[in-house]
């Protein structure tokens, strides 16, 4: 009941789950392309990110994708939460079946969801 009651009280104070995720999203976005973020209480993870980012990669820009969009890459990390840890964490080819097939389905329609 307690818990119940807290939830009802955060979503009204956030708006709905949905509006809270859309600004959540905007955040995010805005931490990792502008300096708004690097004092706030977290604000050392968004700079490493930053920094990681020059180092290894030249983005264009940097935009939020829905998780229909990534499926891939979640499904992936849904896989490595709950692989066994005595299996391997890298791949070397022949990939696995079911990574073979979530990368075809990828390819084929990126915005299927699989």
């Amino acid at each position: 009941m307690k818990l119940v009651w807290q939830r009802s009280e955060q979503q009204q104070s956030w708006g709905s789950p949905e509006s809270f995720r859309k600004q959540t999203q905007k955040n995010l976005v805005q931490a990792i392309t502008t300096c708004d973020f690097d004092q706030a209480p977290g604000g050392v993870i968004f700079r490493e990110i930053k920094e990681m980012l020059s180092l290894h990669f030249n983005p264009d820009r940097i935009v939020f994708s829905t998780r229909s969009c990534n499926k891939c890459a979640h499904e992936l990390a849904h896989f490595g939460l709950a692989r066994d840890p005595d299996q391997p964490i890298v791949w070397l080819d022949p990939l696995p079946r079911f990574v073979r097939s979530l990368l075809d389905c990828d390819a084929a329609d990126p915005e299927s969801g699989v």
